[in-house]
């Protein structure tokens, strides 16, 4: 499905336009790069080149979104 039809523009599934699906599939393989770099490795090795182009196309939603966020836990006073 990511190589599409011929003449199919862009990394994603729907070519130059990310959809669901694709974001679904870059938090996958996220996860699997986090655990297993061997893994994740194969993953990207996988036909030609496809899977790695979403991924990497991906990367700005993966690294860029969000801050870090610090929650106060308040002392148990229930004794």
């Amino acid at each position: 499905m990511l190589k599409g039809m011929e003449g199919k523009e862009g990394p994603f599934l729907e070519g130059k336009k990310p959809g669901y699906a694709d974001l679904f599939l870059a938090c996958q393989l996220a996860f699997i790069e986090r655990f297993d770099k061997e893994l994740f490795g194969k993953f990207l090795d996988l036909g030609d080149g496809e899977i790695a182009a979403l991924y990497h196309a991906c990367l700005p939603w993966l690294e860029g979104q969000g801050g870090d966020k610090e929650w106060v836990i308040p002392p148990d006073t229930s004794s």
